[in-house]
């Protein structure tokens, strides 16, 4: 594979060092490919001091195979669980853990997704439909780290994300300027809520704030399921 995206990208690599010349060394792009054996036990690939770093199977099928990682140092020990669903390797991985380093589903905002897409864009919705097969949802990774008595949880590969409003103002923001510039290059621009100097229009600002609104929600649902993580 790695054999593949190095032909692939030839050229491009060709290119970048005749034109920055000694800045960018040859050497820089050569890579030392380890292969790891699938085994549904943690089994060690690297050894470097107190340091060891695991590697084992996990289910996020049809990916053949795929894996998660454990790493040990100073009497400590984390659990990455890369892309996966609940399956009895992460458990057994994660038993005694310091931290698990976990994926999360947001199924209820998930749903919601999958409902407001289906009149409009079916095929999207289909999908997002085939999502949860693959992925582990908030409540099995809380119920996952509960009995495997891990210490800390943290979750990240959230899905669907949680979203940044700054982001995605100044998307809009930057899109609305490069539409107006292109489009109506004499139209007046004018700041939200007043002042000089902002790209925004009056719909770029209703936009805006009907924005905020969603986000607002889609992150309220993010807190409820992260609460809802908190087992008896």
């Amino acid at each position: 594979m790695i054999d593949g995206f190095l032909m692939a990208m030839r050229r491009d690599i060709g290119y970048r060092i005749a034109h920055h010349g000694d800045k960018l060394h040859p050497e820089g792009i050569k890579v030392e490919v380890t292969e790891i054996s699938a085994s549904a036990s943690p089994t060690i690939f690297l050894e470097a001091g107190d340091l060891r770093v695991e590697a084992f199977a996990v289910d996020h099928f049809p990916v053949v195979p795929a894996f998660g990682f454990r790493t040990r140092c100073g009497g400590r020990s984390v659990v990455f669980s890369g892309d996966t669903s609940k399956c009895d390797s992460l458990l057994e991985a994660s038993t005694g853990a310091d931290m698990l380093v976990c994926e999360a589903l947001n199924v209820t905002m998930l749903r919601r997704m999958i409902e407001a897409l289906k009149p409009n864009a079916p095929l999207q919705a289909g999908n997002l439909e085939d999502v949860p097969s693959y992925h582990i949802s908030t409540l099995e990774v809380a119920e996952l780290a509960r009995d495997a008595g891990v210490g800390e949880v943290v979750l990240t590969h959230l899905l669907p994300t949680i979203a940044s409003q700054d982001a995605m103002e100044a998307f809009v923001c930057a899109g609305n300027e490069r539409d107006l510039q292109r489009q109506n290059p004499g139209r007046p621009r004018h700041a939200a809520g007043g002042g000089e100097g902002s790209t925004m229009t009056d719909d770029s600002e209703m936009f805006v704030a009907s924005l905020r609104n969603r986000i607002r929600a889609m992150n309220e649902l993010w807190e409820r399921a992260i609460i809802d993580m908190t087992l008896e």
